[in-house]
């Protein structure tokens, strides 16, 4: 009788140790293949309507960063590219002096990304912005403009000393301070 009930002791061990070994079994089988069909899954990016791609004198637009801006923007309806190329006035001058060649060479470069975003099929949207701080004036057209995303060049090494400094500071502000998402381009 004694050893009977030893058995019988036994027996919620057992249960639990099946339950133990299936569960291990399980959670293998999850980890294994779970893992390996999670890394096939392809959620849709997130639709940005307004994508700010801002550029300077130092800072120029690349392939790039347009059709990455591109891509992102509309989330596959055409979205609006909000190109916006800030000239920096120089404190010499008066705040709407104006700049000829500055002007010429914004409209160069305006003109050049746009057609690149059209042929992406996105909307270009060109504005000139004068300023005497970059920075401050794309964080001014952000907000202006409702933009969702900000698309920012990144230079291919910061710490190169052929790297112009103010495009290193911009980029970095501007990270730092968008009151909008993030995303950087490494220039090329």
């Amino acid at each position: 009788m004694n050893q009977i009930v030893q058995q019988g002791e036994a027996i919620p061990f057992v249960i639990v140790g099946i339950v133990f070994l299936i569960g291990i079994v399980w959670l293998l089988r999850v980890t294994l293949y779970g893992a390996r069909s999670l890394g096939q899954v392809a959620l849709p990016p997130k639709p940005y309507k307004r994508v700010l791609l801002p550029a300077a004198a130092e800072m120029k637009y690349t392939p790039a960063a347009v059709s990455l801006a591109c891509s992102l923007a509309g989330g596959g309806q055409p979205g609006s590219v909000l190109l916006t190329y800030i000239i920096e006035v120089p404190r010499s001058l008066a705040p709407d002096a104006p700049m000829p060649e500055e002007e010429a060479e914004a409209s160069r470069v305006l003109m050049r990304a746009a057609e690149a975003v059209k042929r992406c099929g996105g909307r270009p949207i060109m504005q000139v912005r004068k300023s005497r701080q970059a920075v401050e004036e794309t964080l001014r057209a952000i907000r202006d403009e409702k933009a969702d995303l900000l698309v920012l060049m990144v230079p291919p090494d910061p710490q190169d000393p052929n790297t112009p400094q103010p495009f290193v500071t911009l980029t970095s502000e501007l990270a730092r301070r968008a009151p909008c998402e993030v995303v950087l381009a490494r220039a090329a």
